[in-house]
């Protein structure tokens, strides 16, 4: 009798409690997967129910934080997008102010007419993502302002695959890969001087692609340049690390900027996940996991 009396006990109390115990240190551990059977609704029983809660709630409590932090990437982001927009309006103001030297002002009235539809589009009544429609014409207007302060001697085309207009993107993405081929990419002397912008979809992604005929660069370095921490790096230009810094604070390693090996001339490719809504963009951006 007392052999079964013992039996029950070792059962109903110190087993439950021993795998209480064990479970209790894999969480300690950091393993969340910790649960405990509960066989007896008794006290013990009621132990382990209340086990299984605090786990639970404990993983809601890190999740809830997880997803707090990653909502924090649209204010980092807007930080990295507050630093483009003085670097842009100097360099086009400057560009303006060599124009009216150099021509009459009618032309210049074309320019100042060229900002101000850049402004707006810069503007966006404040939204951070916007259309790759409304992308894609602010990068065609600056281009005609270059042309117009290069002396016609620049030729650009930009074109998007039909139906990816309302996909949404970043504003103020484009312009900086445009500025870099032009300051950066063509030689003084250089005679028809060409710039290609296009946008397409492959694979269930948007790529953007801005290609030149200029002298070329190295593009292993610079690819290098751009995977480092610091926040600028002269060799390769405030711009394209800004996008890249962007990109990837939004998206992951798996999307971002990159400069491909052609014959002539320098492509830098930029690679973003295709948006359609809203509602798909903070998925993306609360997912926090990187595409494989």
């Amino acid at each position: 009798m007392g052999i079964f009396v013992f039996a029950g006990f070792v059962f109903t109390v110190i087993r439950p409690i021993l795998e209480l115990t064990r479970e209790t240190k894999k969480l300690e551990s950091g393993d969340f997967s910790a649960r405990v059977t509960i066989r007896f609704d008794d006290e013990i029983g009621q132990l382990g129910y209340r086990f299984n809660q605090m786990v639970s709630q404990i993983e809601r409590l890190i999740d809830t934080k997880y997803k707090l932090k990653i909502q924090n990437k649209e204010s980092e982001l807007k930080a990295l997008q507050t630093q483009i927009s003085p670097h842009f309006l100097y360099n086009t103001l400057d560009m303006i102010r060599w124009t009216a030297r150099l021509e009459s002002a009618t032309e210049t009235g074309k320019s100042i007419e060229e900002l101000s539809k850049l402004f707006r589009l810069s503007l966006s009544e404040g939204k951070y993502w916007i259309p790759l429609i409304t992308e894609m014409t602010y990068v065609q207007s600056y281009l005609k302002l270059q042309k117009r302060r290069m002396g016609g001697q620049l030729n650009f085309l930009v074109t998007m695959e039909a139906g990816l207009e309302t996909n949404l993107t970043m504003k103020l993405i484009l312009e900086p890969l445009v500025e870099n081929s032009i300051k950066h990419a063509f030689k003084q002397n250089q005679q028809n001087k060409c710039i290609n912008v296009r946008a397409y979809k492959s694979s269930g992604d948007i790529y953007v692609e801005v290609i030149d005929n200029g002298s070329g660069m190295d593009v292993h370095h610079i690819n290098t340049l751009l995977k480092r921490t610091e926040e600028r790096n002269d060799e390769m230009g405030f711009g394209l690390k800004n996008v890249y810094d962007r990109i990837e604070t939004a998206f992951g390693s798996y999307y971002g900027l990159n400069v491909i090996p052609v014959k002539q001339g320098t492509l830098v490719r930029i690679c973003m996940p295709y948006i359609e809504n809203k509602e798909q963009l903070k998925h993306l951006l609360e997912s926090g996991e990187d595409k494989k």
